[in-house]
């Protein structure tokens, strides 16, 4: 549950003063303070509803589903990586692809036995121009967003390699 006692919202949009003169700065403000207007106090709520925003705003149209509306049968997982099996399996699916942080966590041998390819998705982070003249990677879509045109985005995200 999210604490709407604590002025949570500011303190964040405070935190993106820091980028007050990227070039995108006004645009990602907004979105924030759009995203911030609704007062929600399930946080799983406020983070889907960002995540679709966020995809809104970039023009990724995809299917954003929540486990607990739309497999709340699939309750037991005796290992970590059980989730994602049971939830291809309902799913019908012949791919699962997964962030590459998960790599050592899942047996796919488990998942090549049940007919379903595991991939793990490996992003090439392009360098883009921040504040210093030293690229730090991996951010956030945020420092991204503040920095970078919508078709520069769009090429970053075609920037991956799918690891078996």
């Amino acid at each position: 549950m999210i604490n709407n006692d604590l002025d949570w919202k500011e303190k964040i949009l405070n935190q993106c003063f820091y980028y007050k003169n990227a070039p995108n700065y006004m645009v990602v403000r907004e979105l924030l303070e759009e995203s911030f207007a609704q007062s929600e106090t399930n946080l799983s709520d406020f983070n889907t509803r960002l995540i679709k925003m966020i995809c809104s705003y970039l023009g990724i149209d995809t299917n954003i589903m929540l486990f607990s509306e739309n497999f709340p049968h699939i309750d037991n997982a005796s290992e970590s990586d059980d989730w994602g099996l049971h939830v291809s399996m309902d799913s019908n699916a012949t791919r699962y692809i997964n962030g590459i942080g998960g790599i050592e966590f899942y047996n796919q041998q488990k998942y090549l036995d049940e007919g379903i390819d595991i991939k793990f998705i490996q992003s090439k982070l392009t360098p883009y121009n921040q504040f210093d003249k030293n690229f730090v990677p991996g951010l956030s879509i945020i420092d991204i967003m503040m920095f970078n045109d919508l078709s520069t985005i769009t090429e970053m995200l075609d920037q991956y390699e799918l690891i078996s």
